[in-house]
This record gives structure tokens, sequence and C-alpha cells, in this order.
């Protein structure tokens, strides 16, 4: 039976490579498929460039290169998650392109992990935790 007591949340899982991960359904804005990424000059590595969503700029991360993995082609199943997040008391928009998009789940708060302090094979600030 369920402990009403505990906290659930829903979260967007997806694959990158051969690893699942996920992010909190809340701050999911929209699913788009594969788009044209117009390069812009001077951005990190893990910059791919910025889309043009509905007349906005919408800059777009490899998901790839942000976790440390070898970059590698895109496929049919290849799309860009559009993210709503706060940066600095300020709300953005912000793609990151994944391998394939898996389903919502649901997780209890106990259920999430730590995630890793040293030597895990991502880098641990980019992790909330382990499921």
């Amino acid at each position: 039976m369920l402990d009403t007591t505990q906290e659930i949340k829903s979260y967007l899982s997806f694959k990158v490579g051969e690893e699942h991960f996920a992010f909190n359904a809340k701050s999911i804005h929209s699913i788009i498929e594969l788009t044209p990424i117009t390069k812009v000059p001077n951005m990190p590595e893990f910059m791919l460039g910025i889309i043009n969503l509905r007349e906005q700029a919408i800059p777009v991360i490899d998901t790839r290169i942000q976790f440390g993995m070898v970059p590698t082609p895109t496929t049919t199943s290849s799309c860009i998650i559009i993210l709503e997040l706060t940066v600095e008391n300020q709300t953005t928009l912000i793609g990151a392109l994944v391998d394939s998009v898996s389903e919502v789940i649901e997780v209890e708060k106990n259920q999430i992990l730590p995630s890793p302090e040293i030597g895990g094979k991502y880098k641990s600030d980019l992790i909330l935790g382990i499921i």
C-alpha cells in the first residue's frame, strides 16, 4: 500500500547512450522533434547552438557532451526536451538534445539515493540523485 505521507514526484525519463536519466516533469516545457540548430560562435563545447521555437531563441545543449560521453550522430529517436529553468531569479528555456524519451515515472522521495560525491561516471554536480 502506498504511504500517503511520502512525497511523490513525476520525472520524464530519457536515454543518452545506454544510460537512463530523468528530469523533474515540472520543469518540462515541451518535447520537440529534432530541428535545425544554428551554431553560435565562441560557445562552450556542450552548447550546440540555438533553435527558433515560436519566435524565441532557445539554446540547446548536447547531453552526451555535458555528461562526458562521446558525441554520436542523431537518429530518428533523437529529440529536444525543452526545460523551463529558473536561474538567478529569472525563468529561462533551454533545450537538451537526448537520444530518446522513455516514459514518465512516479518516484517517492525516499527512493532517491544521494548522488556520488567523487569517482562517479558522470559529473555529480549535474545529478540530484540516483533511483
